[in-house]
């Protein structure tokens, strides 16, 4: 647990505090093609709460940070839950331990594949950053097949289909703890 946590905090502060790696700022979710109209709904949440656009992205900042670190805990649950469903017949604890052991590893490929890209090129959403992401994906497949396939035991065709599966559940909890943290900070700024 204390490998992941550490993990997560060294990814976290990667791509936070360091202006040309920051995914996690709202203002690098500006950089995506729907991006203006994000820029336009904070733009006028700021001029009702009579601030610059900036001191408003400063404080969803803050707080957005804040939620999704508390939130971890939740990924290796929801991680987990999606493995409880695929392998029934393990205990959820098994699934809470593979859990956090693939998701601290998939902070160490991001942190070593992402980061020094990002440092050197800035984020930037086009073929860089696709061809990067296409990499981080396809390490993260292969390793979650070998893992799942010498964890849980099941065939090759099994294993194959039930990593599918599971790339599709924590995608949709990243979206979820991503998205709602997001949310949720912009419902608390003043």
């Amino acid at each position: 647990m204390r490998l992941f946590l550490v993990l997560f905090a060294l990814q976290f502060l990667a791509f936070m505090v360091y202006t040309p790696t920051a995914i996690y700022k709202v203002g690098s979710l500006d950089k995506f093609p729907s991006g203006d109209q994000l820029a336009k709904l904070i733009g006028r949440a700021a001029l009702k709460r009579h601030l610059t656009r900036e001191t408003l992205e400063e404080r969803i900042d803050e707080r957005w940070h804040k939620n999704y670190s508390l939130l971890q805990l939740f990924n290796i649950l929801g991680v987990a839950l999606v493995l409880k469903v695929l392998h029934h017949r393990r205990y959820l604890a098994e699934h809470l331990v593979f859990a956090a052991h693939f998701l601290a590893f998939s902070y160490i490929v991001t942190l070593v594949v992402n980061g020094p890209v990002y440092a050197m090129a800035g984020f930037h959403p086009g073929p860089l950053q696709k061809v990067v992401s296409a990499v981080t994906i396809v390490i993260l497949l292969v390793y979650l097949f070998l893992a799942q396939r010498r964890f849980y035991g099941d065939t090759p065709a099994s294993t194959a289909f039930k990593t599918v599966l599971l790339w599709g559940g924590r995608a949709a909890v990243n979206v979820v703890l991503l998205g709602g943290s997001l949310i949720a900070a912009v419902l608390m700024v003043h």
